[in-house]
């Protein structure tokens, strides 16, 4: 059986942007082929709210 070849990336504390963004790069290499799967464990700095496409603010945020 052949193992599987994953990267590690900690980035630490990022901005809200360059964490949206190396996600997007990282998935578009993946499905291009280029890196192999990757799991990367960050933080937000500032903190900020993240929501996902499928969420819905309303749902997700108490804006009061």
């Amino acid at each position: 059986m052949k193992k599987e070849v994953w990267r590690f990336i900690d980035s630490g504390n990022c901005s809200p942007s360059f964490n949206m963004a190396l996600d997007e790069a990282l998935l578009d290499w993946h499905s291009e082929g280029k890196i192999p799967p990757v799991i990367r464990f960050y933080g937000w700095d500032p903190a900020t709210l993240s929501i996902g496409y499928f969420q819905k603010v309303e749902k997700e945020i108490d804006l009061e």
